[in-house]
């Protein structure tokens, strides 16, 4: 999966994810690689500008 912020509209994204695994999280200026726990909810927040 990948989330891509747009235009700052996305408050915040939690993930359920179903599995351990890692996702690529676009930024306006910069990609992030974020790795999520099997189970354990992720809360991603926008970044501040």
């Amino acid at each position: 999966m990948d989330i891509t912020w747009q235009n700052g509209c996305l408050d915040h994204a939690t993930i359920h994810p179903a599995k351990s695994t890692t996702h690529r999280i676009r930024y306006d200026d910069h990609t992030t690689e974020l790795t999520f726990t099997h189970h354990e909810p992720t809360t991603l927040r926008a970044p501040t500008r």
